[in-house]
């Protein structure tokens, strides 16, 4: 009888830490989604608002090899994040990576070097070139 009792306290405490919401940050409506996409030590900003179209988002020149695209897509109960890094060519953008993040986003503190996604790090097929990329929340 005690080791069904000590499995019902687990089972119970285990239970409590699953259902306990963990500290999430939900985006408000006055907030800016800003993201910092630097090539060859030329960094270009790209301020992103929330959108219910994401086929009319374009793709943002990052030097002469990428290209960079954020949809923040607000629909009535969903929000997601999706960033794409494109390789620039003659026939056109060829996605090299894609992250999709969704809410509830996870916070930061306000002091983090690399915002909420952290630096990412992508390579284009060519010559090697490399362009980062990062996002953080803040007031436009």
């Amino acid at each position: 009888m005690p080791v069904l009792l000590a499995m019902a306290a687990a089972a119970r405490l285990i239970s409590a830490i699953c259902s306990a919401s963990p500290t999430v940050f939900q985006a408000p409506a006055s907030v800016l989604l800003r993201c910092t996409c630097t090539y060859a030590d030329e960094p270009v900003i790209v301020d992103v608002a929330p959108s219910a179209d994401p086929y009319h988002v374009v793709a943002v020149p990052v030097g002469r090899r990428f290209a960079f695209r954020a949809v923040w897509l607000k629909e009535a109960g969903r929000e997601v994040l999706e960033l794409v890094a494109y390789h620039a060519t003659k026939a056109g953008d060829v996605p090299l990576t894609q992250v999709t993040y969704r809410a509830p986003f996870p916070p930061v503190a306000a002091e983090a070097p690399f915002g909420f996604t952290g630096l990412h790090r992508v390579y284009e097929p060519d010559l090697g070139s490399e362009l980062t990329f990062w996002c953080a929340w803040g007031a436009p």
